[in-house]
């Protein structure tokens, strides 16, 4: 059986990071620590299967998956670092 891992990027410092809408990613990044960093989960590290699919999600496509009653934000898993956050949803659909 296969997995996809849904997986999205927010940055915190966006002066060195090229091509992306600093000004997007801002309020993304604003919009998950006011909204939705408290109910996902903070994990050290990620180990991906070989099963696994990774599926590359901007956060407005990322956060359109989460529908609060099928899929809710408890079941989204971040890393973060001083560069950012690292958004995670593992499900056996491709969304």
């Amino acid at each position: 059986m296969a997995n996809y891992l849904h997986k999205s990027a927010l940055f915190k410092l966006t002066d060195n990071v090229a091509s992306i809408d600093a000004t997007q990613n801002n309020a993304d990044k604003t919009d998950f620590e006011s909204n939705f960093k408290s109910q996902a989960k903070n994990i050290d590290s990620l180990t991906i299967a070989e099963t696994t699919f990774e599926v590359n999600k901007t956060y407005a496509q990322f956060k359109a998956i989460i529908d609060g009653v099928t899929i809710t934000w408890a079941d989204v898993k971040y890393t973060e670092t001083e560069g950012g956050y690292r958004l995670y949803l593992l499900r056996d659909t491709l969304l």
